[in-house]
């Protein structure tokens, strides 16, 4: 009766099939890769920033009710604090 000891001969275990693993390593990867390179970290973070104040501004005036007259944002958040 012999017991396998696993020591440096020993053979890897083997890997699990599916898709599981491949996917996790590769998310590993790219999160490391993420992480580490900050323009990928600004660019990543800044680009729907930058979207979000442009298509908000140019489209403020989309939302003012007929009839009212269109308000700066300067004196919408003025009326907000003001609880108007």
């Amino acid at each position: 009766m012999s017991h396998a000891v696993q020591g440096a001969d020993a053979p890897a275990p083997a890997p699990r099939p599916g898709l599981i693993g491949p996917t996790l390593g590769l998310l590993q990867r790219e999160v490391i890769r993420f992480v580490r390179q900050r323009s990928r970290l600004f660019s990543a973070l800044g680009q729907p920033v930058l979207f979000w104040l442009l298509l908000g501004s140019g489209f403020g005036a989309s939302f003012t009710p007929p009839g009212a007259r269109p308000r700066s944002r300067l004196q919408r958040a003025e009326d907000h604090r003001a609880g108007r």
